[in-house]
């Protein structure tokens, strides 16, 4: 089987040979849009209101103090945003804004700290996720054998 994803805004097309593979199709289409379509999915998420509530409070959630793990089997692991950073999360009007708040919390975690860690990754992986969500209401996959 062959799997092809198409970026929406260009003629640029994402393959994968086998089924195992298309997550990775799916992180290059996601990466290419943030890298190069950026102004368009933003201006997508301010045609689609609820999607882009949708992507806003699913960004929000994480950081209001979850436990997500524990450091040395007693101290617990809690992915949870300053007043300051997630005030900021929580007044983004529009898609470039949520991103650079995201980016401002990967920036001042300490790396080295597990705590910090944690939420510079959760940051992280919820950027190509906002990403992905959009590729994942906006493309069609083609199968061909």
């Amino acid at each position: 089987m062959h799997y092809e994803i198409k970026c929406p805004f260009c003629p640029q097309v994402f393959e994968a040979d086998a089924k195992y593979l298309l997550s990775t199709a799916y992180r290059k289409l996601s990466e290419h849009l943030e890298n190069d379509h950026f102004d368009q999915v933003e201006d997508w998420f301010k045609q689609h209101r609820k999607k882009w509530y949708y992507v806003k409070s699913s960004c929000l959630k994480p950081f209001k103090g979850y436990l997500i793990g524990t450091l040395g089997g007693t101290t617990p692991l809690i992915v949870k945003a300053t007043p300051e950073q997630f005030r900021k999360l929580k007044g983004a009007k529009n898609l470039r804004e949520l991103v650079s708040a995201l980016n401002e919390i990967i920036s001042a975690m300490d790396q080295t700290n597990p705590q910090q860690f944690a939420i510079l990754l959760q940051a992280a992986v919820l950027i190509r996720w906002i990403f992905s969500y959009f590729a994942s209401q906006t493309t069609t996959l083609k199968v061909s054998r």
